[in-house]
């Protein structure tokens, strides 16, 4: 059985998720070639070794104080690059305008704000593992959003099984343990579902800022987002007060700013670029691949290894998301001229 350590994926999935920015054009899933997939193992390979740094920094600080130095960290880290790179005119007006501020602002409340705090809340009635199951709902969500909602096309039965066997491999990863004990847990397992819900619309809003450099509408989500986690820090961790030499003697602070500068900053530039080839829905696969991928990370580093629970997920993640990201032979032929 995988242990509930191992699957910390729960409050760290929030900081991975989700900057989604798919073409406007009405179709939302694009190709999943063989650079998209290599993009998303590789990001679910980073996001799984952040989960283990913020993991570590988790013993040592309160989480809000972990997310607002995560991302914080991270947005300082572009806004460097941003100037280093001569984007800095893309920053001011007139080049950005006050309805692409707004975008901004209300994709980092949409994509961070929200979630984290609803993630967190739950934390405290649910277990981690079945927190990653709940949380795992995100594609799902995304595929009923976009049917509901955007009546966009490129839905069909076969790829709503596929998210849901993906989503089964989680649930056996999570292992049976996760469901034990939640009936009491109903209002933590409401407010995961919600912090899912609001990456799906995340993903679908995110759609107003392809037009922008994938580098600058990671910049200005990121300061959006790091802005509000720094006001609800100091409001209720009190970040001042905190023990900051154990923090740094622990090594909890160095592991944030390495899973700011590669889980969220490298990795949010990695995430625009799938989303651009693959559209919303195939890039919130990294949903299902990250578990695994934080247990194979934290291998080394815990000294646990892999369990046939693991096997067995990874088989059901890979079918899933096989069978929801391929198009049907209708939309391929439709797609011929």
């Amino acid at each position: 059985m995988v242990s509930d350590s191992n699957i910390r994926v729960s409050g760290d999935i929030a900081l991975g998720h989700t900057i989604a920015c798919s073409q406007m054009a009405p179709k939302v899933d694009g190709h999943m070639d063989t650079r998209s997939w290599s993009m998303l193992i590789l990001l679910a390979l980073v996001w799984g070794a952040a989960f283990v740094m913020v993991g570590h920094a988790l013993d040592s600080l309160p989480v809000l104080t972990v997310t607002a130095l995560r991302v914080g960290i991270a947005a300082i880290a572009l806004v460097s690059l941003v100037v280093i790179l001569g984007l800095r005119p893309k920053l001011t007006r007139p080049k950005l305008t006050r309805v692409e501020l707004r975008d901004l602002a209300v994709m980092g409340v949409l994509n961070n704000v929200f979630p984290f705090t609803l993630i967190v809340f739950g934390q405290q009635f649910v277990t981690s593992g079945l927190a990653s199951v709940l949380n795992a709902m995100t594609p799902i969500w995304a595929f009923l959003v976009g049917w509901a909602f955007l009546r966009v096309e490129g839905f069909t039965l076969r790829r709503f099984f596929g998210l849901v066997a993906a989503l089964a491999g989680v649930a056996v990863l999570a292992g049976p343990a996760a469901f034990q004990g939640t009936e009491g847990g109903i209002i933590g397992q409401v407010a995961v579902l919600l912090a899912g819900l609001s990456y799906a619309f995340a993903s679908y809003w995110g759609r107003r800022l392809t037009h922008l450099p994938s580098l600058v509408a990671a910049t200005g989500q990121l300061v959006s987002s790091s802005t509000v986690m720094t006001i609800l820090a100091f409001m209720i961790d009190s970040p001042l007060s905190l023990d900051w030499a154990a923090a740094l003697d622990s090594g909890a602070v160095w592991s944030m700013v390495g899973c700011a500068l590669f889980g969220t900053a490298c990795a949010y530039l990695l995430y625009f670029e799938i989303l651009k080839r693959a559209g919303p829905v195939n890039t919130m696969f990294v949903t299902y691949l990250v578990p695994p991928a934080a247990i194979l990370m934290a291998w080394p580093t815990l000294g646990e290894a892999p369990s046939i629970e693991l096997a067995a997920a990874a088989v059901l993640i890979f079918i899933g998301i096989y069978l929801a990201s391929k198009k049907s032979d209708t939309s391929q032929k439709s797609a011929k001229p």
